[in-house]
């Protein structure tokens, strides 16, 4: 089924976890959407990730990485042998003695935010917070802590269990030559901003330290004198070098530079082309001078073995998906910027396809695939530049198609195929804008309406709905296969999204905890008054009782009533998109995030006598499907509904009244929808077909 656009902006904020309402499978990006915050190889082949709340475990030299645990709070990895340890906020502490095979929490009585753990040997660890340092001599077991006076301690860096030094807030940095029990400042500004970011030392000479916005600073003397020896492209997060010469750092923006002469001069080997927003690494660790892998925003993992002129990245995609599309329930497109990505796999898997040329001012706005190889991609909202594309072979390539829709010069707002050869299309332009129909797969166009629809969604070849794209919000709906079209809704304020399951039932949401559902075809509309306050940019329902609504802060809630009642299924996810296919729905949502879960209402081999007057059976059924009415009642005709509301077979004036049968072995295994009409009544049942 196809899974329509959201219009609207959602904020970008941090990433949260699921919250316990219901168990959704991240399916991009792997293992994690979480921010990696460090990551340390113990050997070629083991390594580990930190983010806030989890550590990943890779094996095979980042060929797999996969969450290992979740932990309550992370900040700093680090390892000495077979020793590691992890420390977050709240005084959190993580240690193994088993190269990482198991982790055991330990109380070093804080709860302060910790920030560095350093491992000088089997023994002795120094773990800092803000404002002291806590001391182990026994590898953990007791634990002492000395103040740090009158800083902001960011990050440490010891060399010996007795020298180390501290890069603090207000541009301070310490050394301490008596293992912490006294300091001494070694540079200090008096200008803002000059906040210390990290330190780091190659040896007990040679360090490096960062301050901000993109400062960095190097010593040859053990730290007694600091020298300001260039500039970063950013700030800078972490550094990483193999021998005194040879480099990296990482930082803002998506900044990996390298250095070949200790840091005298850096040369940009980010992954990406330029400096992109949200893209911030955080942490660096390399095997070789070639072999390295980086860690950071929107939970990227990559990997380099060519010294950085190239980086490969765990998953395919970490930026926002526009839109999802699932014509089956193993083939599923991704609209994502300027790039399309596909799964053959129900979701597990993603790789990229090739996608349309488009041009340097078109926004790719929606896609439509009626099945797994005929799609449709258009671009609209920049004043001229819109595109239409299809593909034919699933992806692989597109024909423009927009020669055919005179002239040019115009933006796209919405698209709908009902299938293969029949479509439309929503243009806008100035003074003009016009509902356009094919019934040759796009190779030619009619004029059938003026207006401007931002989302439309057709029933059958007859009977579809549409939504007003400006101006004045409306619901609109023809009967004759999109050449007329009547208002059946009118409200002040933004209508953001509808979604239909039939011709009767449907559901619209919108701003100021606008939330209304007809059941006799936008006739009449009945407020959703239980709904949470929100301003809702996304809905759609498996079933008459089963549905999803997104806010424009990407909480998602969730019906099991028809609107009675709403529950929240997820946290702040930054949700931009729903799809169902089947039972299965996924979530499509900032910085590459998609879910996945199944309803679970294919699971059961119990027939379905819900209807009060029919009785259908098999069910579920691979061939012939019975209907039969119960005493007093007689059928008038009956339609077979896909999940997205699409007749796929009917039966009309039966010649026994009081049953008939649907041959359903043509139809692709999933969930459908029986509606029965009798003389005085519709009854509406699932069916599952295996």
């Amino acid at each position: 089924m196809k899974s329509q656009l959201i219009i609207g902006l959602l904020s970008l904020i941090p990433f949260l976890p699921l919250c316990a309402q219901e168990n959704w499978e991240l399916v991009n990006p792997k293992p994690s959407a979480n921010s990696g915050k460090d990551i340390h190889f113990i050997s070629n082949d083991k390594g580990f990730i930190i983010t806030d709340t989890e550590i990943l475990e890779t094996s095979n030299s980042g060929t797999n990485w996969h969450k290992k645990q979740d932990i309550s709070s992370g900040n700093d990895i680090n390892f000495n042998g077979s020793l590691g340890f992890i420390v977050g906020d709240f005084g959190s502490v993580l240690r193994s003695k088993d190269s990482g095979v198991s982790w055991q929490t330990v109380n070093i009585g804080t709860g302060s935010n910790l920030n560095t753990v350093n491992i000088i040997d089997q023994n002795n660890i120094i773990i800092s917070s803000s404002n002291s340092i806590l001391k182990s001599t026994d590898g953990g077991a007791s634990w002492t802590e000395k103040t740090i006076p009158n800083v902001f301690v960011k990050k440490t860096y010891f060399t010996s269990t007795l020298v180390g030094h501290a890069a603090c807030s207000n541009g301070t940095i310490l050394k301490t030559v008596n293992g912490g029990n006294t300091w001494y400042v070694t540079e200090s500004v008096n200008f803002v901003p000059s906040d210390y970011i990290s330190i780091y030392f190659v040896n007990e000479n040679v360090g490096f330290a960062s301050r901000e916005h993109h400062s960095i600073y190097k010593t040859t003397d053990g730290g007694e004198h600091w020298t300001e020896t260039t500039y970063a492209l950013e700030a800078v997060y972490a550094f990483f070098f193999l021998n005194e010469n040879v480099g990296y750092i990482c930082g803002e923006l998506g900044v990996i530079e390298k250095t070949t002469d200790g840091g005298a001069n850096w040369t940009f080997v980010g992954f990406q082309t330029g400096l992109v927003y949200a893209t911030g690494m955080f942490g660096l660790y390399f095997l070789t001078e070639d072999i390295g892998f980086a860690t950071g925003l929107r939970g990227r993992i990559l990997k380099t073995t060519n010294s950085g002129s190239s980086w490969t990245a765990y998953s395919p995609n970490y930026n926002d998906i526009i839109q999802l599309g699932f014509p089956s329930e193993n083939t599923g497109y991704a609209l994502v910027d300027k790039k399309i990505f596909k799964t053959s796999d129900a979701g597990n898997n993603w790789s990229f396809v090739n996608s349309p040329n488009f041009n340097d001012y078109g926004v790719p706005a929606g896609i439509d695939f009626v099945d797994e190889h005929i799609g449709f991609v258009f671009t609209g909202g920049q004043g001229g530049s819109g595109q239409i594309f299809k593909t034919t072979d699933g992806g692989n390539s597109w024909t423009q198609l927009n020669n055919v829709l005179e002239p040019f010069h115009a933006d796209y707002n919405s698209i709908d195929f009902i299938n293969e050869q029949v479509g439309f299309v929503s243009k806008q332009e100035s003074f003009l804008d016009t509902i356009y129909k094919t019934e040759d797969g796009g190779t030619s166009w009619a004029a059938v309406f003026p207006g401007n629809f931002g989302q439309m969604q057709f029933i059958s070849t007859q009977i579809g709905y549409a939504r007003s794209h400006s101006f004045t919000d409306k619901i609109y709906k023809t009967t004759d296969g999109g050449l007329n079209w009547s208002s059946v809704y009118e409200v002040s304020e933004d209508i953001r999204a509808f979604h239909f399951i039939n011709e009767s039932v449907g559901y619209l949401v919108g701003d100021d905890a606008l939330a209304y559902k007809t059941i006799d075809g936008g006739a009449t509309w009945q407020k959703m008054t239980n709904i949470p306050y929100g301003y809702f940019v996304e809905v759609r329902f498996f079933s008459k009782t089963i549905g999803y609504v997104a806010d424009d802060y990407g909480k998602l809630y969730k019906t099991t009533n028809g609107g009675n009642t709403w529950q929240q299924s997820t946290e702040s996810y930054q949700i931009k998109d729903i799809a169902i296919v089947n039972d299965d729905v996924y979530l499509g949502g900032t910085f590459g995030k998609i879910l996945k879960r199944s309803l679970g209402l294919t699971q059961t081999n119990e027939p379905d006598y819900s209807v009060s007057k029919y009785l259908i059976f098999p069910n579920p059924a691979t061939g012939d499907v019975q209907i039969a009415a119960k005493e007093n009642q007689h059928i008038t005709s009956v339609r077979l509904m896909d999940i997205s509301g699409r007749q796929v077979l009917k039966s009309d004036h039966p010649v026994d009244p009081a049953h008939l049968s649907l041959n359903v072995s043509n139809l692709p295994r999933g969930v459908y929808f029986v509606e029965i009409c009798g003389e005085n009544s519709i009854e509406q049942a699932k069916l599952i077909v295996q």
